[in-house]
C-alpha cells in the first residue's frame, strides 16, 4: 500500500491534478472565411518554460496547426491576424483569421499536443455559417482530420466523452487520493456500495448543474476545497479510531469534486440544450466505470493488509500521513501558485 502512495505522490510533484493534458481547437467558416480558436492550459505551456508573454509563446501560436483544403497549404496572410490571450481560467488561447477560403476537403494538423503533456487529447469542433456546431472530434495520436464541408455530419460523440471520463478520473490523482483515503478504513462491500453510490450521486448533481448552466463558481475557490477534502479524510484516518458516516463525507465533498469534473467539460464546451445530454451522461457515466474499477481493485489488496497485525499501527498511519502531505501540496499549489 506504501509503495503504492508513493508512486501516486511521484506524479503529484510534476503534474497538475486536473491537467489530464485536455486541449481544444475550434474552426468557425463563416462567409467565406475562417477563425481558428485553440485554448491550451496554462500549465502545459510552463512545462515548455514559457510564459504568457513571452515571444516564444508567440512563435508557437504561428505553428500551432497546419490546414490543408484540396491539398493546398492555407497560410495567414499578412493582412490577417493572430492574436495570443488569456482566457482568464488558468487557459491560454491562440487565435487565428484566414481569408477567402473556399474549397471542399479540408486536413488539420494540430502540431503543439504531441510535446505537450503525456496521452493529450485535443477537442476539435467545426461551426459552419449559421453558429451550428457540425462536428466535434477527439485528436489523439497524429493529431490529423480530414473532412469535406459539402457532406460533413455530426457525431453523437457517446463513446468518445465516456473514455475521456474514464481517462479523467484515472488521472485525476486528487479525486482518487481522496477515493482512497475514504476507502482505508472499509470494512464491509456495503460500507463500499454507500460511499461510491453516495459520491457519484453528489458529483453528478453539481456536473449536471454546471453543465446546464444553472450554477456557476469560479476553479481558483473549487481546487483547494478539494485538496481540503482529502487532508480532512487523511487526518480522520488518524485521529479516529473507527471513522463512521463515511457515506455523509463522500457526499459533501462529492459536490465539489462534481464542480471540478465539470471544468474538463466547461473547457471543451458542450453546447447547450439538449446537445448537452449526451456528452454529459457519457462522460459521467465514464467517471463511474472509472472510480468502481479502482475501487475494485483496491479492495481487495485493502482487505488483505487489514489481515495484518501492523494494518492500525504502521499501515494505515502511513498511508494516511501520505494522503495528507499531497492534500497540502496541492493546497499550496492552488492557492499560492
Amino acid at each position: 500500500m506504501v509503495l503504492a502512495i508513493l508512486f501516486v505522490l511521484q506524479f503529484v510533484l510534476s503534474i497538475s491534478a486536473h491537467d489530464v493534458g485536455i486541449s481544444s481547437i475550434n474552426l468557425q467558416f463563416s462567409g467565406g472565411k475562417l477563425i481558428v480558436y485553440s485554448s491550451y492550459a496554462k500549465a502545459d505551456f510552463e512545462k515548455l518554460a514559457l510564459d504568457e508573454d513571452s515571444k516564444k509563446l508567440k512563435t508557437l501560436a504561428k505553428n500551432a496547426f497546419e490546414i490543408k483544403i484540396d491539398g493546398q497549404i492555407l497560410k495567414a496572410k499578412e493582412a490577417d491576424v493572430f492574436n495570443v490571450f488569456s482566457d482568464g481560467t488558468d487557459g491560454i488561447v491562440f487565435e487565428h483569421f484566414f481569408k477567402d477560403i473556399s474549397g471542399s476537403t479540408v486536413q488539420i494538423n494540430s502540431l503543439l499536443p504531441p510535446s505537450l503533456s503525456p496521452n493529450h487529447t485535443q477537442i476539435l469542433t467545426i461551426t459552419r455559417d449559421d453558429g451550428q456546431e457540425i462536428s466535434r472530434q477527439f485528436l489523439k495520436g497524429d493529431f490529423e482530420f480530414e473532412f469535406n464541408l459539402n457532406d460533413l455530419k455530426k457525431p453523437s460523440g457517446f463513446g468518445a466523452f465516456l473514455t475521456l471520463g474514464i481517462e479523467h478520473i484515472l488521472f485525476g490523482f486528487d479525486h482518487l487520493l481522496f477515493l482512497l483515503a475514504l476507502l482505508l478504513v472499509v470494512k464491509t462491500l456495503r460500507d463500499m456500495a454507500g460511499i461510491i453510490t453516495f459520491f457519484t450521486i453528489a458529483h453528478s448533481i453539481t456536473l449536471s448543474l454546471v453543465s446546464l448552466n444553472i450554477i456557476q463558481l469560479p476553479t481558483v475557490f473549487v481546487e483547494p476545497i478539494i485538496a481540503i477534502s482529502i487532508i480532512y479524510v487523511g487526518l480522520e484516518n488518524l485521529f479516529k479510531a473507527e471513522p463512521k458516516n463515511r457515506w455523509l463525507i463522500a457526499y459533501a465533498f462529492g459536490l465539489i469534486h462534481g464542480l471540478g469534473f465539470a471544468s474538463v467539460l466547461q473547457e471543451i464546451g458542450i453546447g447547450q440544450g439538449m446537445e448537452v445530454l449526451v456528452p454529459l451522461l457519457s462522460f459521467n457515466l465514464g467517471v463511474e466505470v472509472g472510480q468502481i474499477a479502482f475501487a475494485l481493485i483496491l479492495l481487495p489488496i485493502i482487505w488483505q493488509l487489514r489481515k495484518m497485525d501492523s494494518y492500525k499501527t504502521k499501515i494505515l498511519p502511513t498511508a494516511s500521513i501520505l494522503i495528507v502531505l499531497a492534500g497540502l501540496y496541492w493546497l499550496i499549489e492552488r492557492v499560492f501558485y
